[in-house]
């Protein structure tokens, strides 16, 4: 993961600075590379589904906290 908060440009400075690939990070984190890619283009917004783990993933979005049940 990258380290919150990001924008789209600087996650994708931080992925070329550590020599990281794109479509590495969606194996790894097993999503599609297309979020990826839409994100990083500033096509989607990160709201549901894949495209909201990628938006973790590339610190567009802080980690969701869960809540401890009582």
């Amino acid at each position: 993961m990258i380290p919150y908060p990001q924008t789209p440009e600087t996650a994708l400075d931080y992925i070329r600075l550590h020599g990281l690939c794109v479509s590495e990070l969606a194996r790894h984190n097993q999503i599609q590379r297309y979020a990826f890619v839409d994100l990083l283009r500033g096509r989607a917004k990160g709201f549901r589904g894949d495209t909201h783990r990628a938006a973790i993933v590339l610190g567009l979005k802080p980690a969701p906290v869960s809540q401890p049940t009582p």
